[in-house]
This record gives C-alpha cells, sequence and structure tokens, in this order.
C-alpha cells in the first residue's frame, strides 16, 4: 500500500468510527530498543506521554533506559 492509500483508509475508518460514536482511546507506544552492553533487541511498552521506558535486557539483564 502506498502511504495515500493508507492515509485515505486511516480517514475512512475514523470517519465510520464517528459515525458510530465509536470512541478511540490511544493505546501504549511498543519502542523496538537495543542493548547498549550486549547488542539484543528488546520490545519495551510505554505508556503515551512517556519518552525515557526503563527496561531490562532479555539476554543479558542489564538495566537501563529507553532513549
Amino acid at each position: 500500500m502506498s502511504k495515500e492509500s493508507m492515509r485515505e483508509e486511516a480517514d475512512r475508518l475514523i470517519k465510520e468510527a464517528m459515525e458510530k460514536k465509536i470512541t478511540i482511546k490511544q493505546g501504549d507506544t511498543r519502542i523496538e530498543a537495543t542493548c547498549g552492553k550486549c547488542g539484543g533487541k528488546n520490545r519495551v511498552s510505554a505508556a503515551p506521554g512517556q519518552l525515557r521506558v526503563p527496561f531490562a535486557c532479555k539476554e543479558c539483564g542489564q538495566k537501563q533506559t529507553t532513549l
């Protein structure tokens, strides 16, 4: 899908939700973080408005925060 078609689809879904009076809630943001010690990939969940999230690496256990 192109960006334009994805935008049109999102606009259509929002209009349909507004017509049905469905409340749309913003969920948690998922951040793909890389460990600074071992380089392992970690998936961290952040609440809306939160920029830095503390996490422990799944591979080596190093405690750190996301950027």
